[in-house]
């Protein structure tokens, strides 16, 4: 297991016992955020020398994975999609 699952999945268990529905599993392999310009942040990756792993795009989503295991113990992944569910924040 590496770094950073073991307080993921010890978070996962907690929030597991509240909710009302069976879980059919987690894909802890990485962490996804939601975007409101991939491409900007793909640039910004890049300039920090984050590696790109994999991109590519579907029909309503865009998505890039980074190599970001060192700097935080799980690949990050970056989603854009048409109809966007991002935060205000």
């Amino acid at each position: 297991m590496r770094k950073g699952q073991e307080p993921t999945f010890k978070a996962l268990k907690k929030i597991r016992k509240r909710e009302p529905f069976e879980w059919l599993g987690v894909d802890s392999d990485n962490l996804g955020f939601d975007v409101r310009d991939i491409d900007e942040k793909i640039a910004l990756c890049k300039k920090m020398g984050i590696p790109i792993i994999q991109s590519g795009q579907g029909s309503t989503s865009r998505f890039a994975y980074l190599d970001t295991v060192k700097v935080g113990g799980v690949i990050f992944e970056l989603i854009q999609r048409r109809s966007r569910r991002v935060c205000n924040q």
